[in-house]
């Protein structure tokens, strides 16, 4: 049986609608600036400027070499046409082939419910590494809607109902890249990085291949496989260190006043994140603009570092819009990553660590919040302030405290 689906390419007769985005060798990445009509000539370029990964839109915009973000001042710069109805099937077993296992059982479980749907499948394929991509034609129709905005927040919605359908039924999919207008994802017939494998298209009748006989079939190079720099390692274990550790943060830590900051994480391990910020200057806008969201939060001075801080629970993309209207220095960083790692000076010149020093200039209590409270950052809360405060929720740490010996 021929595994490789040999009519991939023309599946992107509308590649020129398409926001191409490449890591290269260097990790860095980067974004095609200018359209491509044609899919070999764009992996012909891919290969020139030695990619080391690839990806492209599900989304298709009238100029997709200038797409913004939606939170940017002009976020309809570019024109919204359309998206594809796209589907992620993603588990990280112990090997690949566990991954490709489970990974069909979901697939075919997608291909059985799209049939009562009447979709039109644009292509399936191996990841490359955890599992299978499933795109099928846009299903939404935009025929009365001529804003930008108004069809792209119709295609959420339509597709925000389809994964609740999909969620009762007990198919597995990563939910949140099937909803994303903005997402990219690896381009079908390039290689992914951190195995070596192509992303490869494959028919439907492949799926029926033992794991083991799929995997031997996916085009492999060693060369293509990038191992990660120390710095990535490095942080990929802090990141694992925080989630293990500050998420059982025990009272017994937080019960002494002499605390001192020694490293902050945003992760985006959750939805949901308690919200801060640094912060440029305490002006009184931004005061203005921290009490009119009805919260409680303390606005603390590092050294020379400022920092507002809230138990309260806000989405990502809301603190990224707080972040922007508060002027702060992590709005890039959150915009593009949606998180970023803070790191405060605990380390003197002789690498030894050292405390910092902690002020607070303001806090804020409000009489009945608007939002629920974390009940972890409650207590950091009450560390901080010495007032006490109820939290509902319990989520990963994103604000770390650590108590060091002289």
């Amino acid at each position: 049986m021929d595994l490789v689906e040999e009519d991939i390419k023309s599946v992107f007769s509308d590649l020129k609608f398409r926001h191409i985005r490449y890591v290269d060798r260097e990790g860095n990445f980067k974004k095609m600036r200018k359209k491509f009509r044609c899919y070999e000539k764009l992996l012909r370029e891919l290969e020139k400027r030695k990619y080391s990964d690839a990806y492209y839109s599900v989304a298709r915009f009238l100029n997709p070499e200038n797409i913004a973000s939606k939170l940017s001042e002009r976020p309809y710069e570019t024109v919204f046409l359309g998206m594809d109805l796209f589907f992620d099937v993603d588990f990280k077993e112990e090997s690949i082939e566990k991954n490709i296992e489970k990974g069909v059982l979901e697939v075919k479980k997608i291909i059985d419910f799209s049939r009562d749907k009447d979709w039109k499948i644009r292509y399936i394929a191996f990841s490359g590494y955890k599992g299978f991509h499933i795109s099928f034609e846009d299903i939404s129709n935009y025929s009365n809607l001529g804003n930008p905005k108004e069809r792209e927040e119709k295609a959420i919605e339509d597709r925000k109902e389809i994964i609740e359908e999909m969620v009762r039924k007990g198919i597995t999919i990563d939910e949140k890249i099937t909803v994303d207008s903005r997402r990219i994802v690896r381009l079908p017939y390039t290689y992914n990085s951190k195995t070596g494998y192509m992303c490869l298209p494959i028919k439907k009748s492949a799926l029926g291949l033992p794991a083991k006989e799929i995997l031997r079939r996916i085009p492999y190079s060693i060369d293509r496989r990038r191992e990660k720099s120390p710095v990535n390692r490095a942080m990929t274990l802090l990141k694992k260190c925080l989630k293990t550790v500050l998420g059982r943060v025990s009272r017994s830590l937080l019960g002494s006043r002499d605390v001192c900051f020694y490293y902050c994480v945003k992760s985006n391990c959750k939805k949901n994140h308690c919200l801060i910020l640094r912060i440029l200057r305490y002006s009184e806008d931004k005061k203005e603009l921290l009490k009119s969201l009805n919260i409680p939060y303390v606005v603390i001075k590092l050294d020379t570092s400022l920092y507002v801080f809230s138990p309260a629970v806000f989405q990502k993309s809301e603190i990224a819009k707080i972040s922007l209207k508060l002027k702060s220095p992590d709005f890039a960083a959150i915009n593009k990553y949606r998180h970023t790692v803070i790191p405060i000076d605990f380390f003197d010149q002789h690498l030894r660590r050292a405390r910092v020093k902690k002020e607070v200039k303001d806090i804020y209590l409000p009489s009945e919040p608007s939002r629920v409270l974390c009940a972890t950052h409650s207590m950091i809360f009450q560390l901080l302030t010495g007032t006490q405060i109820g939290g509902e929720v319990n989520h990963d740490l994103c604000f770390c405290f650590l108590k060091m010996e002289d």
